[in-house]
């Protein structure tokens, strides 16, 4: 892709996961972008501000214990075609919910620097070929422990995760003290 090409695109990342935030953001001004880094909505949205009308968003879909649906519904001028998720923790609800919102993409973490720059700029990807018997399917033993910790992760404590998935809180901090299952 031509530097060039993306030297008018102005782009502001939000995310808490400070490693890949900065990676992505090395990446796109490799581009040619102009990249603002927030570490949560609030500077998000003052580098979105001072980015103009233009400006571009791709976030975690919750960073500093705000939800970018929330984000999003305050903030009004902000424009869906615009945004893009980035996040660790895909779920079908999730990208359903963005989907329907307009959201120009929604991608899994380790999300590469040229899908990012296909979500919110427009510009297609090079399609590859996939191969479905290559693809390495997780066991639902792994499937169901990384659905438990992203629950906890999200609930923000083992009590309100155990409500929400309606299980014994010592049954979940037994389940999620197991080693991760094996691929």
């Amino acid at each position: 892709m031509s530097t060039h090409q993306y030297d008018s695109l102005r782009v502001v990342v939000v995310d808490d996961c400070k490693a890949f935030a900065e990676g992505l953001a090395r990446a796109l001004r490799g581009y040619g972008c102009w990249v603002g880094l927030a570490s949560d909505f609030e500077q998000g949205d003052g580098l979105l501000c001072q980015a103009g009308d233009s400006a571009h968003l791709v976030s975690e879909l919750k960073v500093a214990g705000v939800c970018l649906g929330d984000f999003f519904a305050a903030h009004p001028r902000l424009s869906a075609q615009r945004c893009a998720v980035v996040t660790a923790y895909p779920s079908v609800a999730s990208a359903v919910q963005f989907t329907r919102m307009g959201f120009a993409g929604y991608l899994v973490k380790p999300a590469s620097p040229e899908a990012v720059l296909s979500a919110v700029a427009g510009t297609p990807e090079p399609a590859e070929a996939a191969d479905v018997s290559d693809l390495e399917w997780p066991s639902l033993d792994r499937t169901i422990w990384e659905y438990l910790n992203q629950v906890h992760a999200w609930a923000g404590s083992l009590s309100a995760a155990a409500r929400h998935l309606r299980i014994d809180r010592r049954s979940l901090r037994r389940m999620l003290a197991k080693y991760p299952p094996v691929r």
